[in-house]
């Protein structure tokens, strides 16, 4: 989708089939007369389509005299050829700065191209629904626009710059043929739907800078099955990871305090481990993993929302291993019988096309600490478990590991979970800033 208001161009001359408009200097920093590609916008998209549809190849000069003046080519405007149907082949200037948004957008047999090393900045929409199978983003790099191979559905491999910050919203939207793609460090957002619908992506490597995963970023990837998770990432947004098999086992990060909503609904999860920094689990947040058998909750967990584990049929063990019983709704473990889904929408909206409600955890076992049995026992819905077991040698970090490893620390417990200031006399726990824990002896 591009929306350009064609009244708001104008180019300023024309040279050998190719329209320019002059380039400020100092907005791009430039010593030296400048100019972008654009297009007729004398004519209407229609008659313009109609106009440049025998085109097929083209090659960008690297600079262009008009009235005495030797300018170079710093840019492709916006827009610019996103009205050429049957271009299949386009070479770009050495010295090319910027692509501006929509420049080459629409349905074109354009497979392949090569970015001059000198580009720093991509706008947005740039190959919207091109027919590219590969790209190689060069490392000058440093900007990229949203949805920038949004509906690319050949494309199979991208390489991005590690100049990078952040992975755009509908960058790789329904790419249905991605395969590979490098996240390089340095990304700390990965924004709204980024790589929703990507059927054919199997795996993906997080970088250790990443902080955020937004809404629905990861949606629908149906085979990506080979997914870390940092101990640095701080939020994974509603949706995430909604029906997206992101790895058989998920232990949450450090730095994460909140499960957000439908995170990781249908994700194809056999066992969670939340640490001590959790402090929520939103609605509905691990919905309907059916391979779901083990969940640990470790800490202090306060909160636990309606249908946060609802449709987890096979659920056994529950190890809730918090210093108080969480705050839950009567549905959390609910069982639902869902509607057949019919279609990619039915998949998104199934939630509420319910037939009838029991409960997941009737056939499951909930392992408590001893001193939280009676309340266990007494509190709604968690006295629904099959049998109630109580622990005595456990802690609420979890399995420990003795070492004299050093590292930084991040937190420190007691034997049974509780957050403390400081180190006291006895046995401690350390948490370490690359995620492992071990005792230590204070005398």
């Amino acid at each position: 989708m591009f929306f350009v208001s064609i009244s708001s161009y104008s180019y300023d001359f024309k040279v050998n089939g190719f329209y320019y408009n002059i380039v400020d200097e100092e907005m791009w920093d430039v010593d030296y007369p400048c100019v972008e590609i654009t297009f007729d916008n004398t004519i209407g998209w229609k008659e313009l389509r109609e106009k440049n549809a025998s085109i097929k190849s083209l090659s960008i000069p690297d600079t262009v005299r008009y009235d005495g003046i030797l300018y170079r080519v710093i840019g492709i405007g916006m827009g610019a050829f996103s009205q050429c149907p049957a271009l299949s082949s386009l070479t770009l200037p050495e010295g090319l700065i910027y692509i501006d948004d929509n420049a080459l957008a629409g349905r074109k047999p354009l497979r392949s191209l090569t970015i001059p090393n000198t580009v720093t900045t991509i706008g947005d929409c740039v190959f919207w629904e091109c027919n590219l199978k590969e790209m190689v983003i060069p490392e000058s790099v440093t900007y990229i626009g949203a949805e920038l191979f949004h509906n690319c559905h050949a494309l199979e491999s991208v390489t991005l710059p590690s100049g990078i910050t952040r992975i755009p919203h509908d960058m790789f939207l329904d790419c249905q043929s991605l395969r590979q793609v490098n996240i390089p460090e340095g990304v700390t957002r990965i924004e709204n739907s980024a790589f929703w619908c990507c059927p054919m992506l199997t795996s993906i490597h997080l970088p250790s800078s990443l902080k955020v995963i937004e809404t629905h970023a990861f949606s629908i990837c149906m085979r990506l099955t080979d997914v870390n998770f940092p101990p640095g990432l701080k939020e994974i947004g509603r949706y995430a990871f909604y029906w997206t098999p992101t790895t058989k086992k998920f232990k949450s990060p450090t730095d994460m305090s909140v499960i957000n909503e439908w995170s990781f609904c249908r994700a194809g999860l056999e066992s969670v481990v939340l640490t001590p920094n959790i402090k929520k689990i939103c609605r509905n947040a691990f919905e309907y993993n059916e391979g779901l058998q083990t969940v640990r909750i470790e800490g202090s967990t306060i909160e636990i929302e309606k249908d946060a584990f609802a449709g987890c049929m096979n659920l056994h063990d529950f190890y809730c291993l918090t210093e108080a019983v969480p705050t839950t709704d009567s549905l959390t473990f609910a069982m639902y019988d869902y509607l057949p889904a019919t279609s990619e929408t039915d998949l998104y909206l199934q939630h509420g096309r319910l037939l009838g409600a029991t409960y997941t955890i009737e056939q499951a076992t909930l392992h408590v600490h001893k001193s939280l049995l009676n309340r266990f026992q007494h509190t709604y819905p968690w006295s629904k478990f099959k049998s109630i077991v109580a622990i005595e040698d456990e802690t609420a970090i979890g399995p420990i590991a003795i070492d004299d490893e050093s590292s930084s620390t991040r937190r420190v417990y007691d034997l049974v979970g509780r957050l403390r200031r400081a180190a006291q006399p006895g046995l401690n726990v350390i948490v370490g800033s690359d995620g492992r824990s071990r005792k230590v002896m204070v005398k």
